[in-house]
Protein backbone atom coordinates (compact mmCIF):
# COMPACT_ATOMS: atom_id res chain seq x y z
CA UNK A 1 0.00 0.00 0.00
CA UNK A 2 1.49 3.32 -1.06
CA UNK A 3 1.34 6.12 1.47
CA UNK A 4 2.42 9.71 1.84
CA UNK A 5 3.20 11.42 5.11
CA UNK A 6 0.86 14.39 5.38
CA UNK A 7 0.32 17.16 7.91
CA UNK A 8 -2.40 16.84 10.49
CA UNK A 9 -4.17 19.88 9.07
CA UNK A 10 -4.26 18.39 5.57
CA UNK A 11 -5.62 15.02 6.74
CA UNK A 12 -8.23 16.62 8.99
CA UNK A 13 -9.37 18.97 6.24
CA UNK A 14 -9.66 16.18 3.65
CA UNK A 15 -11.49 13.82 6.04
CA UNK A 16 -13.86 16.57 7.20
CA UNK A 17 -14.66 17.66 3.65
CA UNK A 18 -15.16 14.04 2.58
CA UNK A 19 -17.66 13.49 5.41
CA UNK A 20 -19.46 16.72 4.50
CA UNK A 21 -19.53 15.61 0.85
CA UNK A 22 -21.31 12.40 1.80
CA UNK A 23 -23.87 14.34 3.85
CA UNK A 24 -22.71 14.21 7.46
CA UNK A 25 -23.46 17.17 9.74
CA UNK A 26 -20.66 19.71 10.09
CA UNK A 27 -19.91 18.88 13.75
CA UNK A 28 -19.85 15.11 13.11
CA UNK A 29 -17.56 15.68 10.10
CA UNK A 30 -15.15 17.80 12.17
CA UNK A 31 -14.92 15.19 14.93
CA UNK A 32 -14.46 12.51 12.27
CA UNK A 33 -11.52 14.48 10.83
CA UNK A 34 -9.76 14.41 14.20
CA UNK A 35 -10.54 10.72 14.78
CA UNK A 36 -9.22 9.82 11.31
CA UNK A 37 -5.96 11.56 12.14
CA UNK A 38 -5.55 9.41 15.27
CA UNK A 39 -6.66 6.30 13.39
CA UNK A 40 -4.00 6.77 10.72
CA UNK A 41 -1.30 7.85 13.19
CA UNK A 42 -1.96 4.64 15.14
CA UNK A 43 -1.69 2.52 11.98
CA UNK A 44 -5.42 1.82 11.70
CA UNK A 45 -7.06 0.14 8.72
CA UNK A 46 -8.00 2.70 6.03
CA UNK A 47 -10.89 0.45 4.95
CA UNK A 48 -12.59 1.16 8.30
CA UNK A 49 -12.55 4.86 7.40
CA UNK A 50 -13.98 4.18 3.93
CA UNK A 51 -16.74 1.99 5.40
CA UNK A 52 -17.63 4.72 7.92
CA UNK A 53 -18.21 7.14 5.05
CA UNK A 54 -20.49 4.77 3.14
CA UNK A 55 -23.84 5.55 4.83
CA UNK A 56 -24.62 8.80 6.69
CA UNK A 57 -27.76 7.20 8.14
CA UNK A 58 -25.92 4.26 9.73
CA UNK A 59 -22.34 5.12 10.60
CA UNK A 60 -19.84 5.27 13.45
CA UNK A 61 -19.38 8.92 12.43
CA UNK A 62 -22.80 9.61 13.96
CA UNK A 63 -22.81 7.04 16.79
CA UNK A 64 -19.32 7.32 18.32
CA UNK A 65 -19.51 11.01 19.31
CA UNK A 66 -22.75 10.18 21.16
CA UNK A 67 -21.10 7.25 22.98
CA UNK A 68 -18.19 9.48 24.01
CA UNK A 69 -20.53 12.20 25.24
CA UNK A 70 -22.36 9.64 27.39
CA UNK A 71 -19.06 8.34 28.77
CA UNK A 72 -17.89 11.84 29.64
CA UNK A 73 -21.16 12.56 31.47
CA UNK A 74 -20.74 9.32 33.40
CA UNK A 75 -17.22 10.30 34.51
CA UNK A 76 -18.76 12.86 36.87
CA UNK A 77 -21.24 10.40 38.35
CA UNK A 78 -19.10 7.35 39.09
CA UNK A 79 -15.54 6.57 40.00
CA UNK A 80 -13.56 3.96 38.17
CA UNK A 81 -13.86 2.54 34.67
CA UNK A 82 -16.99 3.08 32.61
CA UNK A 83 -18.28 0.87 29.80
CA UNK A 84 -20.90 1.48 27.15
CA UNK A 85 -22.13 -0.91 24.48
CA UNK A 86 -20.94 -0.29 20.95
CA UNK A 87 -22.54 -1.10 17.65
CA UNK A 88 -20.43 -3.94 16.22
CA UNK A 89 -19.66 -1.77 13.17
CA UNK A 90 -18.06 0.88 15.40
CA UNK A 91 -15.28 -1.15 16.99
CA UNK A 92 -12.57 -0.36 14.42
CA UNK A 93 -12.84 3.41 14.96
CA UNK A 94 -13.87 3.43 18.64
CA UNK A 95 -10.36 3.79 20.07
CA UNK A 96 -9.52 6.58 17.61
CA UNK A 97 -12.58 8.50 18.78
CA UNK A 98 -11.70 7.71 22.41
CA UNK A 99 -8.34 9.44 21.89
CA UNK A 100 -10.29 12.70 21.55
CA UNK A 101 -11.35 12.76 25.21
CA UNK A 102 -9.18 12.73 28.33
CA UNK A 103 -8.84 9.26 29.81
CA UNK A 104 -6.22 7.09 31.45
CA UNK A 105 -6.90 3.97 29.39
CA UNK A 106 -9.33 2.86 26.69
CA UNK A 107 -10.18 -0.58 25.34
CA UNK A 108 -12.83 -2.33 23.32
CA UNK A 109 -13.92 -5.28 25.44
CA UNK A 110 -16.53 -8.00 25.30
CA UNK A 111 -17.34 -11.65 25.20
CA UNK A 112 -17.82 -13.44 21.88
CA UNK A 113 -21.54 -13.91 22.63
CA UNK A 114 -22.21 -10.29 23.64
CA UNK A 115 -21.97 -6.90 21.93
CA UNK A 116 -18.62 -5.09 22.15
CA UNK A 117 -18.20 -2.34 24.73
CA UNK A 118 -15.95 0.69 24.92
CA UNK A 119 -14.27 0.85 28.32
CA UNK A 120 -12.65 4.10 29.51
CA UNK A 121 -10.83 4.77 32.73
CA UNK A 122 -11.33 8.41 33.69
CA UNK A 123 -8.50 10.89 34.06
CA UNK A 124 -8.13 14.52 35.05
CA UNK A 125 -5.78 15.13 32.12
CA UNK A 126 -6.72 17.52 29.35
CA UNK A 127 -7.55 16.48 25.80
CA UNK A 128 -4.37 15.02 24.29
CA UNK A 129 -2.77 17.02 21.49
CA UNK A 130 -3.33 15.69 17.99
CA UNK A 131 -0.40 14.17 16.11
CA UNK A 132 1.49 16.58 13.85
CA UNK A 133 1.60 14.16 10.90
CA UNK A 134 0.34 10.76 9.79
CA UNK A 135 0.70 8.43 6.83
CA UNK A 136 -2.20 8.79 4.43
CA UNK A 137 -2.64 5.82 2.09
CA UNK A 138 -2.91 7.07 -1.50
CA UNK A 139 -6.20 5.31 -2.15
CA UNK A 140 -7.75 6.84 0.99
CA UNK A 141 -6.50 10.28 -0.04
CA UNK A 142 -8.05 9.79 -3.48
CA UNK A 143 -11.32 8.63 -1.88
CA UNK A 144 -11.35 11.69 0.40
CA UNK A 145 -10.63 14.01 -2.54
CA UNK A 146 -13.49 12.61 -4.61
CA UNK A 147 -15.94 13.01 -1.71
CA UNK A 148 -14.59 16.44 -0.81
CA UNK A 149 -15.33 17.61 -4.37
CA UNK A 150 -19.00 16.84 -3.66
CA UNK A 151 -18.92 19.10 -0.57
CA UNK A 152 -17.26 21.92 -2.51
CA UNK A 153 -19.76 21.57 -5.37
CA UNK A 154 -22.67 21.69 -2.90
CA UNK A 155 -21.22 24.83 -1.25
CA UNK A 156 -20.75 26.51 -4.60
CA UNK A 157 -24.37 25.75 -5.54
CA UNK A 158 -25.68 27.53 -2.43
Amino acid sequence: MQTMTETAAHIRELATLAARGVGFATRDAEVFGKAVLWHLADGGDPDAVIRALSDPEDSPIVRLPLVLADLQRAFGAVSGPIELTLNADDTELALSYARLVPHAHAAVVGEPSSPPRLRLEPSTATEPPLPDRAKLPNRLGEHFSALAERAEAAQAAH
